[in-house]
């Protein structure tokens, strides 16, 4: 399902993970985007940086400043939001094991 928000687009599955087989399942803007199935990140665009710890994937960091967040495969973050946009942090979104939790 294509969710339209005020700084991205985000494509999900039934199961609300981000999910989108033709195409990035987040995009802010034209250069980032991340691509993601069943809530994995596979790809990365130029520009965007990955963190890797202990073989799992805990950080990508886009050009724009912008943040996401890992547990190795899902969104994960449980001393701060998940996803950070650097220009629109009121949008920041907060997920503990992929699933989407009100901020704290």
């Amino acid at each position: 399902m294509k969710i339209v928000l005020e700084d991205c687009i985000e494509y999900r599955n039934e199961l609300g993970q981000l999910h989108r087989e033709d195409g990035p399942a987040i995009k802010w803007n034209e250069r980032d985007v991340s691509y993601t199935f069943n809530g994995t990140t596979h790809n990365l665009t130029k520009g965007a940086r990955e963190y890797w710890v202990n073989g799992q994937l805990f950080r990508i960091e886009y050009a724009n400043g912008s943040k996401a967040y890992y547990n190795g495969t899902h969104l994960h973050r449980l001393d701060g939001p998940a996803l950070e946009y650097a220009w629109c942090p009121e949008h920041n979104r907060y997920y503990i094991d992929g699933k989407q939790v009100p901020s704290f």
